[in-house]
């Protein structure tokens, strides 16, 4: 059975079975895509695995005019995009805080010892006091990209374009940083 065709019918009955093939068909040749787009070895098998998660959620969404092959390939590209603004975005963050003189060495590890673990408390009470002095708006999408929104998520809750909702992010983290430099000026170069 063509491709197409067993998405189809996956769409219409939820056929875990027929899932699995379509699964194992699709799986090297999306690591391939992911490859040929850039991505290492490591991010490339967390991309595959987050497009053929994301195709099964919304697998009532596949149009069988399209090829099931190119629709993935969509899913998968808007994820590496998104996943290359988001680590852009960041890097912006990051590097808007040093430019205020502030120490912006910010990761997503764990802390490994005591001191370290009271910094990152310190950080985050003094983060979400400033961050609830933003408005209502500010605070709702920077909390949502917080929790992993992507602009186009924000952008169908705000019912705005992704474009628009990118520039609202953008300028919400712009207006996060600049506050906090002004309320704790203890930590400018």
């Amino acid at each position: 059975m063509p491709d197409e065709d067993l998405a189809v019918h996956v769409a219409e009955t939820a056929d875990e079975r027929a899932w699995h093939v379509l699964f194992e068909r699709s799986y090297s040749y999306l690591h391939r895509y992911a490859l040929s787009l850039g991505q290492g070895l490591d991010g490339s098998d967390d991309l595959v695995q987050e497009t053929l998660m994301k195709a099964w959620n919304h697998r009532d969404r596949y149009d069988p005019a399209y090829p099931y092959r190119g629709w993935l390939r969509t899913i998968l590209r808007r994820l590496a995009t998104t996943e290359h603004r988001r680590g852009q975005a960041f890097q912006h963050a990051v590097e808007t805080a040093r430019g205020r003189g502030l120490d912006a060495e910010w990761h997503g590890a764990p802390p490994l010892d005591a001191s370290e673990r009271m910094a990152r408390i310190e950080q985050r009470e003094r983060v979400l006091p400033v961050l609830q002095m933003l408005s209502e708006e500010d605070q709702g999408i920077l909390m949502a990209w917080a929790e992993g929104a992507t602009g186009r998520d924000l952008a169908e809750v705000m019912e705005i374009l992704p474009s628009t909702a990118r520039g609202r992010l953008m300028r919400a983290k712009d207006r996060l940083v600049a506050l906090y430099a002004t309320v704790y000026e203890d930590f400018r170069g």
